[in-house]
């Protein structure tokens, strides 16, 4: 189908569930306020203004193969091999999902068979498989063959940093991709806690449990926290 005379069939953009407004209701839904600062959501807007037939889809916290950010588990492996304590904004019970960089692309390429069902459609890219900050630490530590080491919680409030390090929000963010399920058919096929053992190998193959490493900012939150001063 051609459309705005360019020739466009369908026209897949990456977004990113981190244009959401901060809120009470999860899983967030995409119905959900965004960001009015948001970039992502502009050039939503400006697909559709084009009369382009556009999917957008927004993903959230990706690990696996070929992502181009490894804090979201990196953070942890790097003081549990370390024995170090691993500091956690907010309580630890704050609900994340983490969702492997295959499940992100099946879901992408899932458009070319939904045709026109996909068309001027926002989809959230993610698993519905949900962790708590906490229980992901002891899978981690499990993985690695080591003891779960000290968990400290702090308040980012209370807690004065230069800049942030804890690659996840102090309270439950996360998205329900039930749209793509239902309209894309679409599935999750990876689980967290199995996947965790390739990426671990992956960890340890870049040398990162040799590497020297230091941690300011781990030290500046413990001298601030009450039981560590």
């Amino acid at each position: 189908t051609e459309r705005g005379g360019r020739g466009v069939k369908h026209y897949a953009y990456v977004s990113s569930a981190g244009m959401y407004k901060p809120g009470v209701i999860f899983p967030m839904s995409e119905s959900l306020p965004v960001k009015e600062s948001a970039g992502q959501k502009e050039v939503e807007d400006y697909l559709n203004s084009l009369g382009l037939p556009w999917s957008s889809f927004r993903p959230q916290y990706i690990y696996g193969p070929l992502t181009n950010k490894r804090d979201y588990l990196d953070y942890f492996f790097d003081r549990i091999v370390r024995g170090r304590p691993v500091p956690v904004a907010g309580n630890g019970q704050q609900l994340v999902t983490l969702t492997h960089a295959a499940d992100v692309a099946s879901m992408l390429g899932s458009v070319l068979d939904a045709g026109e069902k996909a068309h001027m459609k926002v989809f959230n890219c993610a698993t519905d498989q949900l962790i708590t900050v906490d229980d992901l630490i002891h899978v981690c530590a499990k993985i690695a063959g080591v003891p779960t080491p000290r968990i400290v919680h702090y308040d980012p409030k209370k807690v004065k940093l230069e800049k942030k390090a804890f690659p996840f929000r102090d309270s439950n963010f996360f998205v329900a991709p039930d749209r793509a399920k239902a309209e894309l058919g679409w599935s999750c096929q990876h689980d967290l806690e199995k996947e965790l053992k390739a990426y671990f190998e992956g960890y340890r193959a870049l040398g990162k449990t040799e590497k020297d490493m230091s941690f300011p900012i781990d030290d500046t939150i413990l001298g601030q926290v009450p039981q560590h001063v």
